[in-house]
């Protein structure tokens, strides 16, 4: 006999909406300024806005277009007292990553072409972490170091918007590594420069290429 799967309540549905609304609000913010700047602003094409970039206002657009819609489809169906809300909604790297347990460092790193990089780091493990331990005293020094580097349109938000067990960041820390989370130029982490700000042209005068530097 094949066993019914429990319908969802509506306000396991509004939570539900809030936590992808959550991770599709994140990728907007690290991507549409950036495209939308470029739109405004295109570099180095020929014919003005590239068909590359066009295609990443398109997918930027959608990203937004279904998460209001995705929203508006069940946040209508409740009041605001009866919606209890993921408490990871709107928390930035370091704020969601805290809220986990561990211990995260914010790191800059000047590149040689002027912009400045964050890099999110857990030096210890949850339990470390939770015990007070730091990597300056009782924990492991010679931890094997690992640098995870997330993909196009993204941010070190990637690596820890799930939960401590499903989200790779705190499963590197708990293995027993000194995790490095990078952040792209251009993202949210990375929008300084030391001498163009994210307002300039010029500051988004780089390519695919000097991400990977």
């Amino acid at each position: 006999m094949t066993k019914e799967t429990p319908r969802k309540t509506t306000r396991q549905k509004a939570n539900e909406s809030a936590r992808i609304c959550a991770v599709y609000s994140s990728v907007s913010r690290d991507l549409v300024p950036h495209l939308h700047y470029r739109k405004r602003h295109p570099v180095n094409t020929a014919g003005g806005f590239s068909s590359r970039d066009k295609a990443l206002v398109v997918l930027g657009s959608e990203l937004a277009l279904l998460a209001l819609t995705h929203s508006l489809v069940h946040f209508d169906k409740v009041t605001a007292a009866e919606l209890d809300l993921d408490p990871d909604a709107g928390k930035s790297t370091v704020e969601l990553i805290q809220a986990r347990g561990y211990v995260v460092e914010t790191h800059k790193s000047r590149q040689i072409d002027g912009y400045i990089l964050s890099m999110h780091r857990l030096p210890t493990s949850y339990r470390e972490s939770q015990a007070g331990t730091t990597d300056n005293d009782k924990a492991d020094r010679n931890k094997p170091a690992v640098f995870v580097q997330h993909e196009m349109v993204a941010s070190s938000f990637a690596w820890v918007c799930d939960t401590r067990n499903h989200s790779l960041a705190f499963v590197l820390a708990d293995a027993g590594y000194d995790v490095w989370l990078g952040n792209n130029r251009g993202n949210t982490y990375s929008s300084s420069h030391v001498k163009y700000t994210t307002k300039d042209t010029a500051f988004w005068a780089f390519h695919g290429k000097t991400w990977a530097v």
